[in-house]
């Protein structure tokens, strides 16, 4: 009981708090508008044909290349691969930038067609370019140094990897505006930063549990699932069943899992950016979207405390 008493009103309790918080009110809204779940479906949907359609075609081609196109073939597959990678971040933020136009329009009581988000996304698809390039390169970058930090080993690696992994949250919370900024304000990626930067100054707050909050919330809901056919499918191979029974249970299992996690980030997506697009009217206006409830948004942006006065 102690304990329990401690845990009430700490930090990580008010975050989980938050979290939930946003998640119910976001699931609420999509519940009263379910046609945003077209967006990041649309995201998804071109990611998969992308990655399971047309490299496992290019691969397919580039091993049917005479031995002295060796190098032609290493390219085209090194080439697919890298085009992928950058053709799914400008996937999930056009699309997110769609979802931000759509959301917004909801919470301004003027509703706005999935058709009007999409042609708003794609007047901004230069900038949006930029910015999931720009944005996807700093994430690799990052990430794979704290991956060489990770496999030096050490208490060095360790505490080194652990201060990109907060260099990354960081980066993430200063931009977190830059995408409803560049479709809403039509302005750069470098203006949009800056803009994203002045914005958090001013409404202090702890962004990234905008985003950490509810991606911890679909972990939850979505994670058991996932996991309980990924284990029930390796379970199964060692029932002993007969070749063609076990074949077909264990696909079936495999392919549930992921249909399971297809769906959870699916629900991540769009609630990420339903969210986004209230914590931008939030900032810019300092009013609440009604459909969230009063306390969700103040809780998460609070005007910057001012600094002590001098004596």
């Amino acid at each position: 009981m102690r304990m329990s008493a401690d845990f009430k009103n700490t930090w990580i309790d008010r975050r989980f708090s938050s979290g939930f918080a946003m998640a119910k009110a976001g699931v609420a809204l999509l519940r009263a508008r379910p046609a945003l779940l077209l967006l990041p479906i649309a995201a998804v949907l071109g990611i998969l044909v992308y990655w399971l359609v047309l490299v496992p075609l290019v691969v397919t081609q580039s091993l049917t290349l005479a031995a002295d196109l060796d190098w032609l073939a290493v390219t085209l597959r090194l080439g697919v691969v890298v085009l992928g990678y950058f053709l799914s971040a400008f996937l999930v933020v056009f699309f997110h930038a769609a979802t931000i136009v759509a959301a917004r329009g909801d919470f301004e009581g003027r509703p706005v067609s999935l058709g009007a988000g999409v042609s708003a996304a794609a007047r901004r698809w230069p900038q949006i370019l930029a910015w999931s390039a720009f944005a996807a390169t700093v994430g690799l970058l990052l990430r794979a140094v704290a991956s060489l930090f990770r496999d030096d080993g050490g208490l060095v690696g360790w505490v080194l990897s652990l201060l990109v992994g907060s260099i990354q949250l960081a980066f993430a919370a200063a931009v977190y505006f830059v995408v409803p900024v560049v479709v809403v304000e039509g302005v750069g990626p470098l203006a949009a930063v800056r803009r994203s930067f002045t914005m958090i100054r001013e409404r202090w707050g702890e962004v990234f549990v905008l985003q950490g909050g509810v991606g911890l919330v679909v972990m939850l809901v979505f994670g058991p699932v996932v996991a309980a056919f990924f284990f029930g499918g390796a379970w199964a191979i060692d029932l002993g069943l007969a070749p063609a029974v076990e074949t077909v249970v264990v696909s079936g299992l495999l392919m549930l899992a992921a249909v399971a996690l297809v769906v959870g980030v699916i629900a991540y997506l769009a609630l990420d950016g339903v969210f986004a697009a209230a914590a931008y009217t939030y900032a810019t206006s300092g009013t609440a979207p009604a459909t969230l409830g009063p306390g969700v948004m103040p809780s998460l942006f609070r005007p910057k405390k001012p600094a002590p006065a001098e004596r």
